[in-house]
């Protein structure tokens, strides 16, 4: 009780390994004590360079990972902190995309701009297109205008293989539906869906050209590689009421097959995703755990989803992991036969991948990513539960070995305790102290080596960008 109310316990420190050529931890970037990482999308490597953004100043929003800065500094470095330039500022995010390998882009902050970062520093940011939230098609990118109006935005590349793009073309333009649950248009590889005020689902093609892809259509939604489309019917007995219902279809959009699914109403209300796997899309028969149809693909086969339980995501082995009440307990559900075995009698938040086991961080309700819980993990296979950390948060990690890297004690400024915890013993220990919590730090490791630990340290003449290589 007293160790409650006063300040937390100081743990041991971790034994540390050399790291470019230092011994126990090396600070790659000197900061001042007031600047941040930017907390989504802040670190990205090209070859022998890593790009990070770094904030500073009173924020301007915040995220589900912590206060967004109001400015913004993006440097680019050697892996050991070699050669620091600034290479742009107040960008947002800095990010790659897989059709032009060894690019980084940034997202300027006031304007929402496409731009090219150089890692080298020798040339300045260079203005792409007028949107970074943008969908790349072979031919060039397609963005959407959320305005008073639906807007797709067309911007042709110059020539094939180059960076460059044209000016700004307007494939379509047309009022919103008057309906509140107002469907953005979604870009496509070949132009554009637009839902129209009239029920009409268009398809936009790159040369401007417009054809209804679906009449009749209320919502819809579409798989991640754009083949399937479940969609809703405008048709309802009670069109006025507040989840108007009505049939609801799945649709191949390679070969056209459709089927039936349901008559129910298509969003869900929890965030349900409409394609939880890539070959399956679900219905939910009102609100969570009111029961649901899932539908696989592409055979159609209906599967029935009884009340009380909701389907979470399918386990290596095809059964599906299901919950019987919002945050659980947890069960595993065979769609064929209906069997089901139980895997966890608690509710909990899943964490990491589920395919082999489930991992819960041990709560009743939503938490945020400074929320610290008991990591636990659940087998398959009917063996005993185990505790792999007594504290641990959403932005916890796994090194290679096993052990668990968490931010703990974390204070109302995102600044708390960056532990290492070995599950087979509990034991935790302390990589360093005065660590921002408000990071991605799996992301943040990715860049480096994977036995090493990247975060940043907000403490006077310690501040900085800092790598860790646990023992």
């Amino acid at each position: 009780m007293l160790g409650a109310c006063g300040e937390a316990e100081p743990l041991d420190p971790a034994a540390l390994g050399e790291l470019c050529g230092a011994a126990g931890p090396f600070r790659l970037l000197p900061l001042t004590p007031d600047e941040r990482p930017v907390p989504e999308a802040s670190i990205v490597r090209v070859g022998e360079r890593i790009v990070l953004a770094i904030g500073a100043g009173e924020p301007r929003r915040d995220s589900l990972r912590g206060p967004v800065p109001a400015s913004t500094t993006v440097y680019a470095l050697g892996p050991c902190g070699e050669d620091p330039v600034v290479i742009g500022r107040d960008i947002d995010r800095v990010f790659m995309v897989p059709q032009w390998p060894g690019v980084v882009l940034g997202c300027e902050a006031e304007t929402d701009d496409l731009l090219r970062l150089d890692p080298t520093g020798a040339a300045a940011p260079e203005r792409l297109a007028s949107a970074c939230e943008a969908t790349w098609t072979p031919a060039g990118l397609i963005h959407v205008e959320r305005t008073e109006l639906q807007r797709v935005v067309f911007q042709p590349y110059v020539a094939p293989g180059q960076l460059r793009f044209g000016a700004a073309i307007v494939l379509f333009e047309d009022s919103r539906p008057g309906d509140s649950s107002f469907v953005s248009p979604h870009p496509l590889a070949d132009g554009a869906l637009v839902l129209r005020a009239d029920g009409d689902l268009v398809h936009v093609g790159l040369d401007g050209g417009v054809r209804v892809d679906q009449p009749g259509v209320r919502y819809y939604a579409l798989s991640p590689d754009d083949r399937f489309m479940i969609w809703q019917a405008l048709a309802s007995e009670d069109p006025d009421a507040e989840f108007p219902e009505g049939d609801i279809f799945v649709r191949d959009r390679s070969n056209g097959g459709t089927a039936l699914v349901a008559h129910a109403y298509l969003p869900t209300r929890r965030g349900d995703a409409a394609f939880p796997e890539l070959d399956a899309a679900q219905v939910t028969l009102g609100d969570t755990l009111a029961g649901q149809w899932l539908v696989e693909l592409p055979s159609f086969a209906l599967r029935s989803v009884p009340e009380g339980r909701q389907l979470f995501g399918r386990i290596a082995d095809g059964r599906w992991l299901t919950r019987s009440a919002l945050f659980g307990p947890w069960l595993l559900r065979d769609l064929e036969t209906g069997a089901e075995t139980p895997v966890a009698d608690r509710k909990g938040w899943v964490f990491g991948d589920h395919t082999g086991h489930l991992d819960l961080l041990d709560t009743s309700g939503y938490i945020n990513y400074r929320s610290v819980r008991r990591l636990l993990r659940f087998p398959y296979d009917g063996g005993e539960p185990r505790v792999l950390a007594p504290r641990a948060t959403r932005g916890s990690y796994f090194l290679p070995d096993g052990r668990v890297v968490s931010p703990v004690d974390i204070n109302g400024d995102w600044i708390g305790t960056l532990a290492l915890t070995d599950p087979a013993t509990l034991e935790e220990l302390q990589i360093d102290d005065h660590v921002v919590a408000a990071l991605d730090l799996e992301r943040w490791r990715d860049a480096f080596a994977p036995d090493v630990v990247a975060y940043v340290v907000a403490d006077g003449e310690r501040s900085g960008v800092w790598l860790a290589r646990p023992e």
